[in-house]
């Protein structure tokens, strides 16, 4: 039960803007109850009711299944916070109370000691701007104390793993294609590298999402929910024409479907799975580099790049919904051209101590 004290009280990992911080945990309202209370069926709070109609309307636009328990996980900790500062109302949180619980995750620290990444943190604001902006234009509520907010500004940084020919090279030839699971693990990682598609996305591949006369890949509720076509290269092409052919028919059973890339029990695969098996592949080669998923869409696109292909093509292709995600990549392009600017040009290469000063005063010729 949520209880309105006159003072605000202080808990796991709780801070105001000034980065007072107390990493204890929370106990709860009351720290017992009797055998009759606990029988009887608990009424959700109205700050529950507020987050179930949410869930609806996420649901009701089509939002993805891990969106809408993500959003869930973000809200309920937001609501928790609320709740433990007397606000048992979600409508009686005011700016200040959306600027604190700002301070809070920004100075809460893990179990391990590490605080939020940026990234962390600007999901959970997010969350909640959706949040209170989504029961807004519902009706639901009349006033947003999340609008406006300023998110912390995301870092630059350049994806740190892309891979180089050389270790894709060597990683696509890792499965022993010999045999059943290896040549289907090779027409999985070509297909990876062809199309740059998510995990979740190659995952839930079927066999008619295939079109192997024209060569393209129909990713259908991709992220965002969105459907998009993208090329299949040549070599992936015949390597998923021999696989579905003659190879898929020994990983059928009984309740397999139409799922492309089947297991050993003839499932499909989840994320742990593929991501365990990138693993292996990449020990296996000596690449040091941590290989995921992540690692061959960000080298397939910068790739691309390197062999200049337009930016809005790579985007249309990777299915990102801003050009500025897509750019990233470009900016490594960007990087490699710097260094072999450094490298090659003949200015360049000449090494000298020369100070270079203007001496000539005001004159003009």
């Amino acid at each position: 039960m949520c209880i309105k004290t006159s003072k605000r009280r202080t808990g796991s990992g709780r801070s105001n803007r000034s980065g007072r911080s107390s990493n204890v945990a929370h106990r709860g309202a009351g720290k017992a109850e009797t055998t009759q209370d606990a029988a009887k069926p608990s009424t959700p709070t109205k700050n529950e009711e507020y987050l179930a109609r949410y869930l609806d309307l996420l649901r009701l636009q089509r939002s993805a299944k891990r969106t809408v328990e993500s959003r869930y996980l973000d809200i309920r900790g937001f609501i928790r916070f609320l709740e433990d500062r007397g606000t048992c109302d979600l409508r009686e949180a005011t700016r200040k109370d959306i600027d604190d619980y700002q301070g809070h995750i920004y100075y809460y620290r893990k179990a391990d000691g590490n605080p939020y990444t940026t990234e962390t943190q600007i999901i959970k604001l997010s969350s909640v701007t959706c949040f209170y902006r989504t029961l807004v234009t519902a009706g639901l509520l009349l006033f947003n104390p999340a609008a406006d907010i300023d998110l912390p500004r995301r870092g630059q940084r350049l994806p740190s793993d892309i891979l180089s020919k050389k270790d894709m090279r060597k990683i696509l030839a890792a499965p022993d294609t010999s045999t059943v699971y290896g040549y289907r693990d090779r027409t999985l990682l070509e297909v990876l590298y062809s199309t740059g598609v998510r995990t979740a996305e190659l995952c839930a591949l079927t066999v008619s999402n295939v079109d192997l006369d024209d060569g393209f890949l129909q990713v259908l509720e991709g992220k965002g929910l969105k459907d998009r076509t993208v090329p299949l290269g040549e070599i992936a092409c015949k390597y998923l024409a021999e696989y579905i052919k003659t190879v898929r028919p020994h990983l059928v059973r009984h309740k397999s479907g139409g799922t492309l890339f089947l297991t050993r029990s003839g499932r499909s695969f989840d994320r742990s799975s593929i991501q365990k098996k990138l693993k292996a592949y990449s020990e296996k080669c000596g690449i040091e580099k941590n290989v995921t998923a992540r690692a061959f869409r960000t080298t397939a696109a910068t790739d691309m790049l390197r062999g200049k292909a337009n930016i809005r093509q790579i985007q249309e292709m990777l299915g990102h919904r801003s050009l500025s995600t897509t750019q990233i990549y470009a900016r490594v392009v960007s990087d490699d051209l710097k260094k072999e600017h450094q490298k090659t040009h003949p200015r360049e290469t000449i090494k000298t101590d020369e100070e270079i000063h203007y001496t000539g005063g005001g004159r003009l010729e």
